[in-house]
């Protein structure tokens, strides 16, 4: 079994307002408390659904560290937490072969 750590917790409250680093989410069944990702329903900004009420098939987001330090490196940029909109961030996993599970 793989195990990773949390690196970093995020939310943001919304559209204008970048997600902020935070001590600890609460998580519930509809996502995470406060964030702009949570809820049951949500309203498309673009694509064919635009402007209609969804159900909402992402209610929280994860990226890991290494996905991140490949992205930075390709670019050559440095990314600050949060920069790509996610809610966790985890290092330690593979990627490519890992899912997680509820």
């Amino acid at each position: 079994m793989q195990h990773g750590v949390v690196t970093a917790l995020c939310v943001g409250s919304g559209p204008e307002v970048a997600k902020q680093p935070v001590d600890c989410l609460v998580l519930t069944p509809l996502g995470v408390e406060g964030d702009r990702h949570a809820g049951e329903t949500r309203v498309p900004r673009y694509g064919r659904n635009k402007g209609q009420v969804v159900f909402n098939e992402r209610s929280w987001s994860a990226v890991s560290d290494e996905e991140v330090a490949e992205i930075e490196q390709r670019l050559g940029i440095t990314l600050p937490v949060s920069a790509l909109g996610e809610n966790l961030r985890i290092g330690g996993i593979d990627r490519k072969s890992t899912r997680l599970n509820s």
